[in-house]
């Protein structure tokens, strides 16, 4: 499962309710999960073009506390309980990123694909050009900055669902 979004999607199981004990409790070697960064160190300037790694990503399990604590809350219970219910190994991916917008999550192609939502993010000043990325001015707020930096590296990975928690943008 992919667990991407925004702020909500991003708190951590360490700080929610019930998070404490499920770290000293965690006991489920066949629950996986791909921890990215919230910030993955791409220097100066997020890729332009969808990455083919996110860097400083590790796997986890759900047998380890350490591993558990800085997933994301709602990712981790979701998933607890498939693994419950399914009795067979399931993980997800930890992909979030507060204080994002919708247009940072989106490839460059399916926003071109899109006349009406490529004419939204220009009169919002939202619209960047493949020029002014190679000209420095990604950062992970703008257009297609998390989808290149987080999602694309994805590509090929067999994902059963998308679990999406967005907050006001």
């Amino acid at each position: 499962w992919l667990a991407t979004g925004q702020s909500n999607m991003e708190f951590v199981l360490a700080n929610s309710v019930g998070g404490a004990e499920a770290m000293e409790m965690a006991d489920d070697p066949w629950l996986r999960i791909l921890l990215e960064p919230i910030e993955p160190s791409y220097g100066n300037q997020y890729p332009a073009e969808p990455a083919w790694d996110v860097p400083g990503s590790r796997w986890g399990r759900g047998d380890s506390g350490a591993d558990i604590a800085f997933a994301s809350a709602v990712a981790y219970w979701a998933v607890r309980q498939m693994r419950e219910t399914l009795d067979i190994p399931v993980g997800f991916i930890n992909a979030a990123r507060g204080a994002t917008s919708i247009q940072t999550w989106l490839s460059r192609e399916s926003i071109e694909e899109n006349k009406t939502v490529v004419s939204l993010l220009q009169k919002n000043g939202l619209y960047r050009t493949t020029e002014e990325f190679e000209q420095g001015k990604m950062d992970i707020y703008q257009m297609t900055a998390a989808f290149n930096a987080k999602i694309g590296p994805l590509a090929g990975m067999n994902i059963a669902g998308l679990m999406w928690y967005q907050g006001e943008t």
